[in-house]
Parts: C-alpha cells; structure tokens; sequence
C-alpha cells in the first residue's frame, strides 16, 4: 500500500490505528470520520504529503507529538471530538487554509496559534 494517495474509512467502528500506519507515505486525502477512535499513532507526523485529513466526529482527547509535522496539511476537519487542548507547535501548520474545531471541549489555544 506504499502507493496508495487516498483511504477513505470512515464510519466504521475504529477504535485504535496501528503504528505502522506512518509507513502510508504517500497519502495525500484521509478519512477516519465517524468512527471511535481515541488517539492517534505517534507515527501520524510521518504522513508528510497529506493534505486533507478528515478526524470529525470520533473520540479524541488529544493529538500525538508529531501531528504538527504535516507541514502540507491545507484542510483539517477534527470537529465533534473531546480535544481539550492542542499541541504547543500548532502553530507550524502553516499550509492550513480550513481548520474546523467546533464542538470539542477546548480550554485554551496555544501561543504558536495566532
């Protein structure tokens, strides 16, 4: 699957994705909408060309590490999840022209944010 640009999984029952899904390098579009995931894997920031990640309505607390390594990420949709607060280097997702956060329990926004 090393090839493989879009994966759409969304409405499904997933609750965890395995470490080794850093290794989809060449993933550009993604979607995990509706489904039960909790967190995710530390080797998300390995998906360096995506570009649309679609993380609505799940059940995730908080982001991994390395999320703020998807440098090329332009459309991010993490709505309807339980985030209370986003990583300190949020800010260094420059590409970003949508970002949807509604209905999480955000308490503050980092610094790096503005």
């Amino acid at each position: 699957l090393s090839s493989l640009e879009r994966l759409d999984l969304n409405k499904n029952h997933l609750t965890q994705l395995p470490e080794s899904f850093g290794k989809l390098r060449a993933l550009l579009d993604l979607d995990l909408e509706f489904n039960w995931l909790q967190k995710l894997p530390e080797s998300f920031g390995q998906l360096s060309k995506l570009k649309t990640l679609h993380l609505e309505f799940n059940r995730l607390e908080s982001l991994p590490l390395g999320f703020c390594e998807l440098g090329g990420l332009q459309k991010l949709g993490i709505k309807q999840n339980q985030l209370l607060n986003l990583p300190d280097t949020f800010g260094q997702l420059t590409s970003l022209q949508v970002l949807d956060l509604g209905n999480n329990q955000l308490e503050s926004l980092p610094e790096s944010f503005g």
